[in-house]
């Protein structure tokens, strides 16, 4: 099966299930997983990035801020009242894009993120991504040449296995690096749910950026499939809010497999490109 190609099969069908409910901005979709789990999609950019609404009795996480197009905040509002933590999955521009918009954000406690939080992302790194083609549909008043991701910083920092506790809804954190130093994925223990950030997704993931280390990812591939038993589904950060935990299975399988030399690859933009069923991997060309 070939992974097709945003705007391509949209909506994808993981997200097809889902009862959609209706946004703010057209910029977004919304899908209800739960009665307390929310999905946001930027569908009209084809990096397709997730954000996830987790209610808890007390408190919100917000599971990464998307692009920053539009404004997440306003949807966050008109979904809970409750107060809201932002906990990144890892710092890339596409998921800390609306971080600046919120009071108390969290993520690893790695030199790497923390420094691109502080920093944010510049409007000549931007424009790699607001190249004619990429998008589609934008907001009245965006600016593509414009766009740039503001500087935030970490009130909160994580470490593995840190627990959160929402008010009868508990998350815990698993260190997961590969495509960049700090990345986690997050696990929903009422819920078995893993949200898996970058980690892994249905798409092309990509082990070959700065800050990305193939054996850290070769190591993390392990550890989730040692999760398999404490989830049921998981939650991935671009293109579809679902995929099966089987996935985690056929990831450490391919790992394996890439390791041991048995699965062919092209060179592509730098990077060993593995073309595979559900996803494609970028390795870098020196190991």
């Amino acid at each position: 099966m070939s992974i097709q190609k945003w705007p391509d099969g949209l909506p994808r069908a993981g997200n097809r299930q889902f009862e959609q409910m209706k946004s703010i901005s057209p910029w977004f979709e919304i899908y209800k997983i739960n009665e307390k789990t929310f999905a946001l999609l930027e569908p009209h950019h084809d990096e397709e990035v997730f954000s996830f609404i987790l209610l808890g009795d007390n408190k919100a996480v917000l599971i990464d801020t998307g692009m920053g197009i539009s404004d997440i905040r306003r949807e966050v509002e008109n979904i809970t009242k409750l107060p809201v933590m932002v906990v990144n999955t890892h710092t890339h521009f596409d998921h800390t894009g609306d971080n600046c918009r919120f009071d108390e954000i969290a993520c690893f406690n790695d030199t790497f993120e923390l420094n691109n939080l502080e920093q944010g992302h510049s409007k000549q790194f931007c424009q790699e991504f607001m190249q004619s083609g990429s998008y589609q549909n934008l907001p009245d008043g965006f600016v593509p040449e414009d766009y740039y991701i503001k500087p935030s910083k970490a009130t909160r920092t994580l470490n593995h296995l840190d627990q959160l506790d929402l008010g009868n809804r508990t998350l815990v954190i698993h260190h997961t690096p590969g495509h960049s130093p700090g990345s986690i994925c997050i696990e929903d223990t009422g819920y078995r749910i893993l949200f898996t950030g970058d980690t892994y997704y249905r798409g092309s993931i990509f082990v070959h950026l700065p800050g990305s280390d193939q054996q850290a990812f070769f190591d993390s591939g392990e550890y989730l499939y040692s999760l398999l038993d404490r989830i049921d589904i998981l939650c991935p950060g671009h293109n579809e809010c679902l995929a099966p935990k089987d996935d985690i299975g056929q990831l450490h399988s391919t790992l394996g497999k890439i390791k041991n030399g048995l699965l062919n690859f092209e060179i592509d933009r730098g990077s060993k490109f593995y073309q595979l069923d559900h996803f494609n991997l970028r390795l870098p060309l020196t190991d």
